[in-house]
């Protein structure tokens, strides 16, 4: 696989230059491209922790769950500067426990609401989402939503008080995107699981001015 990725540097260039880098592919198994910007989004919080784990140098912005950085060789145990396969999984866990219990990975319904069409979506909002929780409805019976996946994850601030649906308080639902039409009404979301552990970290190398990397 080879992407072509839009830098931004992290760290000034010292009077020593460039330091030695490898390159790697970061794919969080779920979307980080959605509100990347945001201080508290998933796509910060990763670069939060490499932050803390490597001397990070530049990281590109998201494409759909991937993003690409650069970092001393020398701070990455394992890494190899032109290395195109291969992981580094102590990196996929260190990102994975910095965001642990902060995202939602899965969802199932707790009320099928009314009106709801297929391809309707709903944002869940709350004080302690930094970001929302997004939910497509992917099946619905005569306006019941019968099906529903993930979106957006959310980043939720609360570790230690994970609420077990949308119902709780402080919840507001708010229709973003319509299949037919946008009155979908009081689906209700089931958040049975907290957490992130499929983070993979690839190693990679800029060949042809393109990031290249093996991830089968």
């Amino acid at each position: 696989m080879a992407i072509t990725d839009n830098y931004k540097r992290i760290t000034p260039v010292t009077s020593m230059g460039t330091p030695e880098l490898a390159y790697f592919v970061v794919d969080m198994g779920e979307d980080v491209e959605s509100n990347y910007t945001a201080s508290n989004s998933l796509y910060s919080q990763a670069v939060q922790a490499l932050q803390l784990k490597t001397d990070l140098y530049m990281v590109s912005v998201p494409d759909g769950s991937i993003f690409t950085f650069a970092a001393r060789v020398s701070s990455v145990p394992g890494a190899e500067a032109g290395a195109t396969s291969g992981t580094i999984p102590s990196l996929g866990t260190d990102i994975s426990e910095f965001v642990s219990d902060k995202v939602v990975t899965n969802i199932s319904i707790l009320n099928g609401g009314t009106a709801n069409d297929v391809g309707d979506e709903f944002e869940y909002r709350h004080a302690n989402f930094a970001t929302p929780l997004r939910v497509r409805v992917t099946s619905s019976n005569s306006g019941v939503a019968t099906g529903v996946s993930i979106v957006n994850s959310g980043i939720w601030t609360d570790g230690d008080n994970l609420p077990a649906n949308t119902n709780a308080a402080g919840f507001t639902r708010v229709q973003v995107a319509a299949g037919v039409d946008s009155n979908g009404a009081n689906l209700q979301i089931n958040l049975n699981t907290w957490g992130l552990s499929n983070v993979v970290v690839y190693n990679a190398n800029i060949v042809g001015g393109s990031l290249v990397w093996n991830d089968d």
